[in-house]
């Protein structure tokens, strides 16, 4: 009776000592993320190193995979002259389910790879890329990352001239012509006297329109017998 008391107690120190060891061993250095079950499926260390689990048919617990996470993206062109259209990368591991960029110039997005963003003005941008994991997010800054340079053409071309403004655009044209703009804000009010196309979206170069023009003003079309159309610009 004595020998039985004793294996009892025994047993239960050991398993005491075993899970007070853990808790003050990791437990303020360790998050982790549990199933609907309850299950533990995901402990992270204060190093990033996680290890997932999964279970078998009847419960037991499995190490699924064990790695350190990595928050990490690239960004192509990173040098450029404005409006330059950049396209950023994930390239985080460990599966996270949701994302936000912030590309340093006020525009977020919270799309894993986000579509081609529009760098309109000159200067240096930090681009930050947080993941959220089952534990939280985690963010990657790069500082500095994305150098817009000035650009050494006017915003508005048509044919081989350029101009300053729409307007200035407009009144040089004849009709039928093409006025191709840069993926700027364009600040003005814009009248129509004649038939034209209003081609926006343009970069540097003016050799690819991906994105679009605003016109931040109005745009009036005289009375007459006037075609105008318009593409790749946003009237704000």
């Amino acid at each position: 009776m004595i020998k039985r008391i004793a294996v009892s107690r025994s047993i239960l120190f050991i398993v005491v000592f075993i899970f007070i060891s853990f808790s003050s061993s990791y437990g303020e250095n360790m998050k982790h993320a549990y199933d609907d079950l309850n299950r533990l499926i995901w402990a992270e260390y204060s190093d990033w190193t996680v290890t997932e689990y999964q279970y078998d048919e009847v419960g037991n617990r499995e190490v699924k995979a064990t790695y350190k996470l990595s928050v990490n993206f690239s960004c192509s062109p990173t040098t450029g002259m404005a409006p330059l259209f950049v396209t950023c990368t994930d390239l985080s591991n460990g599966n996270p389910f949701s994302w936000l960029w912030n590309f340093g110039d006020s525009s977020t997005s919270s799309s894993q790879n986000p579509p081609i963003h529009n760098y309109k003005n000159t200067g240096a941008y930090s681009v930050s890329l947080s993941a959220t994991y089952p534990t939280g997010p985690h963010t990657a800054t790069k500082d500095n990352y994305i150098n817009v340079q000035p650009c050494p053409n006017q915003p508005v071309k048509n044919g081989t001239s350029y101009y300053s403004t729409l307007q200035a655009a407009q009144n040089a044209a004849v009709s039928g012509n093409t006025l191709q703009s840069q993926a700027i804000d364009l600040v003005e009010s814009l009248t129509v006297n004649k038939t034209l196309t209003l081609d926006g979206g343009y970069n540097c170069e003016f050799t690819s329109n991906p994105m679009k023009t605003t016109l931040k003003g109005n745009l009036t079309i005289d009375s007459g017998i006037f075609q105008v159309t318009i593409g790749n610009f946003i009237l704000d």
